[in-house]
C-alpha cells in the first residue's frame, strides 16, 4: 500500500553508477520555510501547514469521539502522530499537499468538507499502511512492535472505520460531492486490495515491467484518490476531473519506480531484494538479460547482504537503471500534460506540484524543462509583472558600471524566501500573487503581525533591494567569483544590495533597517554569542564553512543584524562593484 515516506522530496537520491542527484541550491536556508492556511485568524493557520494543522487536529477529534478501551485510543494516537509531526517539519511531505494545491489552494476559503475529506484520506491511508505492515510481518520499530499481530490488524481496521465516518462527514458537509466522493473512494479501495494481492503472490501476480507498473498503479491508487477528491471538492468539470485522475496514476507509478530504485541504490541492503521481490527494475533485469546475467543475479541474491555491489552493478549494466530512468521521464511527462490541460483556477498550486514531481525526478537524473508547462511558470499579474520590471529596472541601472550579461530566468514558488540557483541559472521568488498565505506566514511569525495587506506591502517596498541581492549573487556566479561559504556570500551580496539601494531606492533601505531593529528586538535571544561571532567573520571567506547551520528564523535574524550593520557602515556602489564584482 502507499506510503507516506515516498512524498517526501528530501529523500536520499538514488545512486548508481548512472544517476546523480545535482545540488538543488547552493543560498537555501537548510530548514524548510514554514508555510500556512485559510481565513487567516493567526499566522499559524494560514495556507498548507494551517491547512494540514486544522486535518490533523480533526483526526485526533474523531479518535477521542469513539468510546474505546484506552489501550486501543493509545495505540490509535501512536499511529497518527509521528504523520502529524512530519508534516509539521514538512508541509509539502504530506500527503495532503497534494488535495491542498490541487483543490483547495485555488479555492482560498475553507469548510468542513475540505477537513473531513483530508481527515479521510490520512485514516484511509494509515490504515493500509498498518495492514500492510502485517501482511508483510514488518511491525518492528513501530508502536506494535512486541503486540499480537491481531491488536495490529485490528487497529488498522479502526484507522479504516474511523476514515469512512470522516468521509460520511466531508458528505454531509458538502452534500453535491457526498455521492462523486464515495463512489470514488469505493472504485480506489477495490484497486489497491487487487494491486495488494497480486504484490503478496509475487512472481505469480506480476512478472514483466509492464505488469508491474500496472500491480503498483493499483496498489498505490490512493494517489488518484487525493488528486480526484481534490478535484470533486472544487467543483472541477468533468474533463478537469480526468486529468487529475490521470495525473494521480501516473504520479503512482512514478513514485513506485523512483522508490524501488533507492530501495537499491539508496540503501544498504535493499529490503525488496532481500525478500526477491519483483520489482520494476528488477522486472527490467530478467526481460533483457541473458541466461548468465540472470544466473549471476540468482547467485547474488543467495549471498545478502554481501553481494549489494554485485547485484547493483548487474542491474546497471543490463541497462535496467536507464530503462527505470527513461520510465520516470514518461511519466514526468504525462503529469506535466495532465496539469497544464487543467482548465479551472489555481495555477500557482498545480505549478508547486510539479515542482514536487520534477525534485524527486531531480534526484535519480538531470530534468529537462518542458515545452508544455512553461508558460506555468512565467504568469501574469501585479506582482509577477513587477517582479519583472523590477529586473530590467536593475540592469538598466547597473550597466553604467559594467555589469551587462543576460539576466538569470525568473520563477515563482511557493517558499517565502528568494534564492539564486546557479545550476539552473534561475532565481526563485515568492509567489506572493496566488499564494500570498503560504509565503507570508514566515514574514507574520517573524514581526509579530497578521495583517496580511501590511505584510504584502513590506514585501513590495523590499523589492528593489531583495532583487539587487539575487542579481549580485548571480553576476558573483558570471564572474566566477561566487563563494561556497554561504554566509560570506550573504555578506556580500548584502553590502552589494545596500549599495545599491542607498542610491537607487532609499526609502527601501531605510525600512530595511526598521524592520531589521523590529525583529532583534522580538528575537534578540537569536543574536547570541556565536550569531554575534559569525557577524564578524562571515566578512571574510572561509572556504571550509558551508551552508547555514541555523533554522530559518534565526538565518533571518542574523541576516537583518547583518543589513543593520552594512547600512551603518554607507557602502560606495562603485567601490563595492570594484571589490567584489572584479569590474573594471
Amino acid at each position: 500500500m502507499i506510503r507516506e515516506a515516498v512524498y517526501r522530496p528530501t529523500m536520499r537520491s538514488v545512486q548508481s553508477p548512472a544517476v546523480e542527484a545535482p545540488e538543488i541550491s547552493r543560498f537555501a536556508p537548510d530548514a524548510v520555510s514554514p508555510t500556512s492556511n485559510e481565513a487567516l485568524p493567526s499566522p499559524d493557520q494560514w495556507g498548507l501547514a494551517g491547512y494540514l494543522d486544522a486535518v490533523y487536529g480533526r483526526v485526533a477529534r474523531a479518535i477521542d469521539a469513539v468510546p474505546m478501551h484506552e489501550t486501543q485510543r493509545s495505540l490509535l494516537y501512536a499511529s497518527t502522530r509521528p504523520a502529524h509531526d512530519r508534516a509539521r517539519q514538512e508541509p509539502l511531505g504530506d500527503p495532503l499537499c497534494t488535495v491542498y494545491l490541487l483543490g483547495l489552494a485555488g479555492q482560498r476559503t475553507a469548510s468542513r468538507a475540505w477537513h473531513h475529506l483530508g481527515a479521510f484520506i490520512i485514516l484511509y491511508i494509515l490504515a493500509l499502511d498498518l495492514l500492510d505492515d502485517v501482511q508483510d510481518d514488518d511491525l518492528d520499530g513501530s508502536p506494535f512492535e512486541g503486540e499480537a499481530p491481531g491488536v495490529a490488524l485490528n487497529t488498522g481496521l479502526a484507522l479504516l472505520f474511523l476514515a469512512q465516518e470522516e468521509l460520511r462527514r466531508a458528505g454531509v458537509a458538502l452534500p453535491s460531492a457526498s455521492d462523486a466522493l464515495h463512489e470514488l473512494a469505493s472504485c480506489i479501495s477495490l484497486r489497491a486490495v487487487t494491486g495488494q494481492h497480486r504484490d503478496l503472490i509475487g512472481a505469480l501476480g506480476a512478472t514483466t515491467p509492464d505488469e508491474v507498473l500496472a500491480m503498483q498503479r493499483d496498489k498505490t491508487s490512493s494517489l488518484s484518490l487525493l488528486t480526484e477528491s481534490a478535484a470533486i471538492l472544487a467543483a472541477h468539470d468533468e474533463a478537469d476531473r480526468a486529468h487529475l485522475r490521470a495525473f494521480g496514476e501516473s504520479f503512482a507509478m512514478f513514485i513506485q519506480v523512483r522508490d524501488d530504485l533507492r530501495d537499491v541504490y539508496g540503501k544498504a541492503l535493499s529490503p525488496d531484494l532481500a525478500q526477491a521481490r519483483r520489482t520494476y527494475p528488477v522486472a527490467c533485469f530478467y526481460e533483457v538479460a541473458d541466461a548468465e546475467q540472470r544466473m549471476a543475479f540468482d547467485e547474488a541474491l543467495s549471498k545478502l547482504p554481501d553481494a549489494m555491489p554485485t547485484l547493483r552493478r548487474l542491474l546497471y549494466q543490463s541497462g535496467a537503471v536507464q530503462r527505470a530512468a527513461t520510465t520516470l521521464e514518461s511519466l514526468r511527462r504525462e503529469m506535466h500534460t495532465h496539469l497544464a490541460s487543467v482548465r479551472a483556477p489555481g495555477a500557482a498550486g498545480r505549478r508547486t506540484m510539479l515542482d514536487v514531481v520534477d525534485g524527486l525526478a531531480r534526484s535519480v537524473y538531470q530534468v529537462p524543462e518542458l515545452d508544455v508547462t512553461r508558460q506555468l511558470w512565467s504568469p501574469s499579474g501585479a506582482w509577477h509583472d513587477r517582479v519583472r520590471e523590477e529586473q530590467q529596472r536593475f540592469c538598466d541601472r547597473v550597466e553604467e558600471v559594467g555589469l551587462s550579461t543576460t539576466p538569470p530566468r525568473l520563477r515563482p514558488w511557493a517558499q517565502a524566501h528568494w534564492m539564486f540557483v546557479p545550476e539552473a541559472n534561475t532565481i526563485f521568488y515568492p509567489d506572493l500573487e496566488s499564494l500570498a498565505p503560504d509565503v507570508l506566514a514566515f514574514q507574520a511569525t517573524l514581526l509579530g503581525t497578521d495583517d496580511l495587506t501590511r505584510l504584502e506591502a513590506i514585501m513590495v517596498a523590499q523589492l528593489p533591494v531583495v532583487m539587487a541581492h539575487e542579481m549580485f549573487h548571480f553576476w558573483r556566479h558570471a564572474c566566477g567569483r561566487l563563494s561556497r561559504d554561504h554566509w560570506h556570500e550573504e555578506w556580500v551580496a548584502n553590502r552589494c544590495a545596500i549599495a545599491y539601494g542607498q542610491h537607487f531606492a532609499p526609502d527601501a533601505v531605510a525600512q530595511a533597517q526598521r524592520l531589521a531593529e523590529q525583529v532583534e528586538a522580538r528575537h534578540g535571544e537569536r543574536l547570541d554569542e556565536t550569531a554575534k561571532a559569525l557577524l564578524l567573520s562571515c566578512q571574510h571567506e572561509d572556504p571550509s564553512r558551508t551552508g547555514y547551520a541555523m533554522d530559518m528564523t534565526a538565518v533571518a535574524v542574523v541576516t537583518l543584524a547583518m543589513v543593520d550593520l552594512i547600512v551603518a557602515d554607507r557602502p560606495e556602489l562603485d567601490r563595492e562593484v570594484r571589490q567584489w564584482l572584479k569590474v573594471d
